[in-house]
């Protein structure tokens, strides 16, 4: 009682053998639980029989019976009730149960027969491989059992006077201390050996887990900046549709107009007036055809720099006013409602050896996430990208600051995603 108090009050009531601190734990735990009940037991002794054995040789064995009997018994308990609420797999109850009977067999043979050999190495030698399998290759249950199955046919053939512990070439203290030692070693080495396993186990398992949470998070950082890209991409693509439509309206006409034109060639003079008219519409169109042709290269050389910098995320010197204009015009299809209103306040001579990838993205959150919580009452606001000091901000309301760098920091929190 008083070991299973120390366990659960320094240890929990989740308590398992598969810490090498744990199985310290319980064995320090056993010394003490079976000291303090030995002293009670040799004074009761003393008191209750008739005996002439001094109360330290009634503790000594009182002691070592015990204590024997906790590190023994307490592992197989212990182990038992952590497989019941954490089942191991069926290859493993497989494996574990094979090598289990594996080394009952090697103990049989090593306790029951006699040789030179084993009583210079003595038997627990030979156990040592099938001990090993077990704590390598299984949870630490398995060993508690083999152990305990060992320890329990140390009892039984020093008690009946079998094999190498029935020896009656050796007095009882001898083959007792014998038994003893043996059962000490196999049981604590089980224990040990297991823990030790099942801790490069579980660092392997974390490890492992940690890995795969790293290129989950790879993976996702990598999916939301394609995400991105792709959005980018249909707005620009919507706006350029624009220009280019115009465009292409007004070459189909000024091709329509000159095969007019040139039938009228063919069909006789040609005035001075239809001359003129003529020369006009080839200007007007023109410059619309330039005007429009110059927004679509603006748009596809923004997206294209803004793309750039968002899929490679190098560092290089830019201009901060630039880069920012070139972000807020491919941002602008994606802004129907606040187009008109997006106006920048930014210097033209600051000039950053940073990541303008990471600052676009920065910005682009920013004013979507203005856009949506900050403008739910509609149009008539205003948005305005400034520069305080290192980047782009927005400017807010000086009693909102401190939430700037808060996970969650919004007044319409109904209406988040």
């Amino acid at each position: 009682m008083l070991t299973a108090w120390l366990i659960g009050h320094y240890f929990g009531s989740d308590f398992r053998l598969s810490k090498l601190r744990n199985v310290l734990g319980l064995a320090a735990a056993a010394i003490i639980g079976a000291a303090v009940s030995g002293i009670g037991g040799a004074i009761a002794f003393k008191l209750f029989h008739s005996t002439t054995t001094p109360i330290l040789t009634t503790w000594h064995h009182w002691f070592a019976s015990d204590g024997l009997g906790i590190i023994t018994v307490a592992p197989l308990l212990i182990e038992l009730a952590s497989a019941s609420r954490d089942r191991p797999p069926l290859s493993e109850l497989v494996e574990g149960a094979l090598a289990v009977a594996a080394l009952a067999l090697v103990s049989g043979f090593a306790i029951f027969l006699r040789s030179d050999l084993l009583a210079t190495v003595g038997p627990v030698a030979v156990l040592f491989a099938p001990l090993l399998w077990l704590a390598a290759r299984c949870r630490p249950v398995f060993a508690a059992a083999a152990a305990f199955i060992v320890s329990l046919s140390i009892v039984w053939t020093t008690t009946f006077g079998i094999g190498y512990f029935g020896n009656p070439g050796l007095s009882i203290v001898e083959r007792v201390r014998a038994a003893q030692v043996s059962i000490l070693l196999v049981t604590i080495g089980a224990s040990v050996l297991a823990a030790l396993f099942a801790e490069i186990r579980d660092k392997r398992r974390l490890a492992e887990a940690a890995l795969h949470a790293s290129e989950t998070q790879r993976y996702l950082i990598e999916t939301e900046r394609l995400a991105a890209l792709g959005g980018l991409v249909a707005g620009v693509a919507h706006e350029i549709n624009s220009p280019v439509g115009t465009s292409l309206t007004v070459a189909s006409t000024l091709a329509h107009r000159c095969t007019n034109f040139a039938d009228q060639i063919v069909s006789g003079p040609v005035r001075r007036s239809l001359l003129a008219e003529f020369a006009d519409g080839c200007r007007d169109a023109a410059n619309q055809l330039v005007v429009n042709l110059q927004r679509a290269g603006e748009l596809i050389q923004s997206f294209k720099q803004v793309a750039v910098d968002r899929s490679l995320a190098d560092r290089r010197t830019f201009d901060l006013k630039l880069a920012t204009e070139q972000i807020v015009a491919s941002m602008l299809p994606g802004l129907p409602k606040f187009r008109d209103s997006l106006t920048l306040e930014m210097p033209f001579d600051i000039i950053l050896d940073s990541y303008p990838g990471a600052c676009g993205q920065v910005l682009t959150n920013l004013i979507f996430n203005a856009v949506t919580h900050g403008f739910a009452d509609g149009p008539g606001q205003s948005l305005q990208p400034t520069h305080l000091g290192f980047g782009p901000l927005l400017r807010t309301c000086p009693r909102h600051l401190p939430l700037a760098f808060s996970p969650i920091a919004t007044r319409r929190r109904a209406a988040s995603p």
